[in-house]
């Protein structure tokens, strides 16, 4: 009888981490194609953008670090049915995210003053800067989808989150098929993909599915049915 219910408990566990864990593994690759766009510009834009992601995640960690602390208050309120306080607790937690993005957003505005601080030259440093800005748009989106993540894998909702990479993934090819046909980019090119960093930062938020299970359990006080 306990191996019975231990498989089920695994069953259960898996059917919940692991569009989880390939969600995330698809994000992180997505810096992959993001190196193989901006190698096509040259070696001060690829220096560029390295430089820009390390500034923006150098800080923007700490507004991390905040937003994963939400996702025990909404797994403690959800498990103990208690569907009140786990919409309130995302609603909190998307405000802190907005307030947490508003003032690391203040703190990215210098990251240039920290690149001449450390002697990268001029020129790397106005295409990082040109990056790290654009970069930043979406900060915002980007801790609030830790949030609603939250909420959802409470609910055992994954799907708009793997949904979200895949349809991510396929514009990254779609990009990487461009550079190839126009065998390279100018400045403009490499603000639209910083654009496209900062729109990717929303993409896994919720999706139409994820969206639709927010306004039903807001509406109703019950869970929806997963996805």
């Amino acid at each position: 009888m306990q191996l019975i219910e231990l498989k089920a408990e695994l069953r259960r566990l898996f059917s919940l981490a692991f569009p989880l864990a390939a969600a995330e593994a698809g994000t992180q690759l997505m810096s992959v194609v993001d190196m193989a766009v901006v190698g096509r510009l040259g070696g001060r834009e690829l220096a560029a953008v390295g430089l820009g992601n390390a500034v923006f995640f150098g800080v923007s960690v700490f507004g991390l670090g905040l937003m994963l602390g939400v996702d025990p208050l909404i797994s403690q309120a959800v498990g103990a049915r208690d569907l009140t306080s786990a919409r309130r607790i995302l609603w909190q937690g998307i405000w802190l995210a907005l307030l947490t993005a508003a003032g690391l957003t203040v703190v990215l505005l210098f990251g240039p003053l920290l690149l001449h601080a450390v002697g990268v030259s001029e020129d790397v440093v106005a295409a990082a800067t040109t990056f790290l800005l654009i970069r930043t748009i979406g900060l915002a989106p980007w801790l609030t989808f830790f949030v609603i993540r939250a909420f959802l894998q409470a609910h055992h909702v994954t799907r708009p989150m793997v949904v979200s990479v895949l349809a991510t993934g396929d514009r990254g090819r779609r990009c990487v098929a461009r550079s190839r046909r126009i065998g390279g980019f100018a400045e403009m090119e490499l603000r639209r993909c910083a654009a496209s960093v900062a729109r990717r930062s929303s993409h896994g938020t919720a999706g139409d599915g994820g969206s639709r299970h927010l306004r039903v359990g807001r509406a109703s006080g019950r869970p929806a049915r997963h996805g």
